[in-house]
């Protein structure tokens, strides 16, 4: 089941999955009309990485989050935001009441979701003129470092089908939003030899460590390093796309 994909690996996630461009926050919070913070759900919330950076705008957020390990580190790293509330509940089936939400935000999740379950759950609790965005980093995959770094994963890793499924501003969500517009954030993330495998391990798609696929993983993204990096440093080119929009009436 995608809600148990990150069981085992949610304290390397925390560690080094990247946060997300605070301009993020301020393109979707533009599309809230109301002159106090937003209630949000954050869906599939994971570690709380983007829900720290609603809370901090003064936001009240649901986080969303199936999986328990997950869940914990956010209720770990979260606590002390009045505005936060751990939800332990699917993106289909979120359990929060009817039009409870102006705002519901998916970052780095959307892609593990039944669309059409999920669409019509935040027709159900979005308010009346709220907004849903859907949010991705992802590397800049016409870069040659990126190219290379994905010919790699396939190599390696069984279940590797590409990087997450929504850093690409040519794809179409014209069956889940009504109206939408997309915008990107360009950036960079520099990596030493131990951020950087971690960041790789992290993912969903990476070797459990009990296996001997894991330590061939491993040694092979050392040695990309080694290739890539000037002065023990690696830097990848990194975009942030978030599509944002009123969801599509399943009525």
């Amino acid at each position: 089941m995608n809600e148990e994909r990150f069981t085992g690996k949610a304290l390397i996630y925390d560690e080094y999955r990247p946060s997300y461009p605070p301009e993020v926050v301020t393109r979707i919070l533009k599309e809230i009309s109301s002159d106090e913070p937003p209630i949000a759900a954050d869906v599939g919330s994971g570690t709380g990485k983007f829900a720290r950076l609603l809370l901090q705008r003064g936001c009240k957020v649901f986080c969303v989050e199936p999986n328990a390990d997950m869940r914990a580190i956010a209720e770990k790293n979260l606590s002390g935001y009045d505005g936060f509330v751990s939800v332990a509940a699917s993106a289909e089936h979120t359990s929060l009441p009817d039009r409870s939400v102006d705002l519901v935000t998916a970052a780095q999740s959307f892609h593990w979701f039944d669309r059409a379950a999920f669409a019509s759950e935040c027709e159900r609790i979005l308010r009346k003129g709220g907004k849903a965005a859907l949010i991705w980093n992802g590397y800049d995959t016409s870069s040659d470092k990126a190219i290379a770094l994905k010919e790699l994963c396939a190599a390696y890793c069984l279940g590797f089908k590409g990087f997450s499924g929504g850093a690409r501003t040519d794809r179409s969500f014209d069956d889940f939003f009504s109206d939408y517009e997309t915008n990107v954030f360009n950036g960079e993330i520099a990596y030493d030899l131990r951020s950087f495998t971690g960041r790789c391990m992290s993912s969903s798609y990476s070797p459990s460590s009990d296996t001997p696929a894991h330590a061939q993983f491993r040694n092979a993204l050392e040695r990309f390093f080694d290739s890539n990096a000037k002065d023990r440093i690696l830097v990848m080119p990194l975009i942030t796309v978030c599509h944002c929009g009123a969801v599509r009436s399943r009525l």
